[in-house]
């Protein structure tokens, strides 16, 4: 059988097991961090084989870290019809930042804002793009013409050469 890690550049990653039967484990790391343990258990052979089956259990983990950055509003008390720039404090090298407005809700693509991919300086709009954001190298993300409904929470995601790290930094104007 066969795992895929999820995402458009996935492919199947074949899951063996070291011995046909018996106790084996086997643990696969994707690139979306998505930690997979398939175990097979042994079992008692009966006579004839073709009956023989192996109970697996795949066991999905999402690897969490915390989050050693944070991010700065300027100005911190932003108004209607102004700007803000709300600026993570990361210092590490980063490859893509993607930014997220979503209000108690997980990271999800319908709720991206944009992703910067800093090796080609190639921006990806989301949903939530309005046209009225702009990033930065740095990762900061403008917003201008600020309205009420802007307000909310703001989530940003950098991915770094380990694994991702977050933020979010709740907008009240």
């Amino acid at each position: 059988s066969c795992i895929t890690g999820g995402g458009s550049d996935a492919s199947p990653v074949p899951l063996t097991a070291k011995e046909k039967y018996g106790n084996s484990q086997n643990s696969l790391r994707f690139h979306s961090h998505l930690h997979l343990s398939a175990t097979s258990l042994p079992v008692s052979r009966s006579q004839d084989l073709r009956h023989s089956h192996t109970p697996a259990f795949l066991v999905f983990r999402v690897h969490a870290s915390t989050s050693p950055i944070s991010i700065k509003l300027i100005p911190e008390l932003p108004v209607v019809g102004g700007q803000v720039v709300l600026t993570p404090s990361y210092n590490g090298s980063r490859y893509n930042v993607h930014w997220y407005r979503a209000e108690g809700q997980a990271l999800h693509m319908q709720n991206s804002i944009l992703a910067y991919n800093t090796e080609f300086n190639l921006t990806h709009f989301g949903n939530n793009f309005t046209g009225r954001e702009t990033t930065y190298e740095d990762g900061s993300l403008k917003i201008t013409n600020l309205t009420v409904g802007d307000a909310g929470s703001y989530t940003v995601e950098i991915t770094t050469a380990s694994d991702p790290v977050q933020a979010t930094v709740q907008l009240t104007v």
